[in-house]
């Protein structure tokens, strides 16, 4: 079952740069988990690569339409969702502000059409 996300992890998101997600290998082994970055837009929790992978974080985790996050305490399960270009201008803004201190050669790439496309939705399994 889905669920929405509380006021206080939604917070959590808003106020840390990285999200850690841990994701399984087809054998069903996890793979330790890796940081990136996430932005909360209208109580949602996205998050983007630079470009449309089958392979690493994102290939495992759009394959499996799960994985686990944490912002470095208790691991949520969420279900993922590609939802590509939908709300991408509100979604764009977010990670401008929220990620606007780092180089533009670091930000740029996820907000290009192919970083754009990789936008997932995470939402947590409870």
């Amino acid at each position: 079952m889905t669920a929405a996300w509380s006021a206080a992890e939604l917070a959590e998101f808003s106020s840390q740069d990285e999200l850690f997600i841990e994701t399984r290998r087809k054998d069903g082994s996890t793979v330790s988990a890796v940081p990136i970055w996430m932005v909360v837009v209208d109580e949602k929790l996205y998050v983007r690569t630079w470009e449309v992978r089958t392979t690493g974080w994102y290939g495992r985790a759009v394959r499996d339409g799960t994985a686990a996050v944490s912002t470095g305490g208790p691991k949520t399960p969420v279900t993922v969702e590609q939802v590509g270009s939908l709300d991408s201008d509100a979604i764009e803004a977010a990670y401008r502000r929220k990620y606007r201190r780092y180089a533009a050669s670091t930000l740029d790439p996820i907000l290009t059409d192919d970083g754009i496309a990789t936008t997932l939705r995470l939402t947590p399994t409870r």
